[in-house]
């Protein structure tokens, strides 16, 4: 036996598209949140990079001294 939403069929059709609406919403706003995090955390990465004796050596001396 199947189920059978109760109304007009347009009102129903309107619903489910409602609900695919939240679904892609809810999805992208996680991809987006989850983007935005790995951007933070390279941000955060190169910043600590910054301060690490690798950066002295792929930086030539004569640019680190202020003149």
């Amino acid at each position: 036996m199947m189920w059978k939403p109760a109304g007009n069929p347009a009102a129903v059709a309107r619903g489910v598209v409602q609900l695919q609406v939240v679904r892609y919403a809810v999805v992208a706003a996680i991809v987006m949140a989850r983007v935005m995090a790995g951007l933070l955390a390279g941000i955060e990465r190169s910043r600590q990079s910054l301060h690490s004796p690798r950066w002295d050596r792929a930086v030539p001396s004569s640019l680190l001294t202020y003149r």
